[in-house]
């Protein structure tokens, strides 16, 4: 899990024209578009990686299962059901050219917020640590957005790990978090990664859809 973790930093950080040299089949072009907090200022490197990693399945789930998952699931140790990522391999050879996720400061503040508290608590789920519901969280970003959803992701701060195990979505029913990160219908999204009491680090990716003014 390390080798993957570090290889994907250093891929980060290479011009574009090597990266694409690291994921056969994607183009450095396509890999900008995808790429979309290259430039972010409040995101990290990791949550940045993560919203690159959601984009590039987004823009061809074909190739992303092809490689991205398809090594994943070669190198790591955990066993996934294989009705899951059957569906999932179905579902991406369907998304192909949607709309790359945009970073969003309300979004991320909100991701940011739900994260840390879930993580000093040691709690999981969407509800606040002291039982607030998604509804009155997002109450504030209603204004804002026509759509707001959330996954929750728990165990690793690890991109490649968080991104492939929520679209994996292992015996979730309706595997909604994979819904989520293949929505046509969303369009920007803030990810946040926090330490956690009980799990080591947590993730939260909130999305949206702004309303245009």
């Amino acid at each position: 899990m390390q080798t993957k973790k570090w290889l994907l930093l250093f891929f980060f950080i290479l011009p574009f024209g090597l990266m694409a040299q690291s994921f056969p089949g994607w183009t450095a072009e396509v890999l900008l578009q995808c790429n979309t907090a290259k430039d972010n200022k409040f995101m990290s490197d990791q949550e940045k990686q993560v919203l690159l990693l959601m984009n590039m399945a987004r823009n061809n789930g074909k190739l992303f299962a092809s490689g991205i998952l398809k090594n994943y699931l070669d190198t790591v140790s955990r066993t996934y059901s294989k009705d899951y990522v059957s569906s999932l391999k179905a579902d991406l050879k369907s998304a192909m050219g949607l709309s790359a996720l945009v970073p969003d400061a309300d979004l991320f503040n909100e991701a940011v917020v739900h994260a840390a508290d879930m993580g000093r608590s040691g709690k999981t789920g969407h509800n606040t640590s002291t039982g607030k519901k998604p509804d009155d969280r997002f109450r504030k970003l209603n204004k804002d957005f026509s759509t707001l959803a959330e996954n929750c992701h728990y165990g690793t701060d690890d991109p490649i790990t968080i991104v492939v195990e929520l679209l994996i979505d292992d015996k979730i029913a309706g595997v909604g978090h994979r819904k989520n990160m293949l929505n046509t219908t969303l369009m920007q999204a803030g990810v946040a990664i926090k330490p956690h009491t009980k799990y080591g680090f947590n993730t939260v990716m909130d999305f949206g859809t702004r309303v245009k003014n």
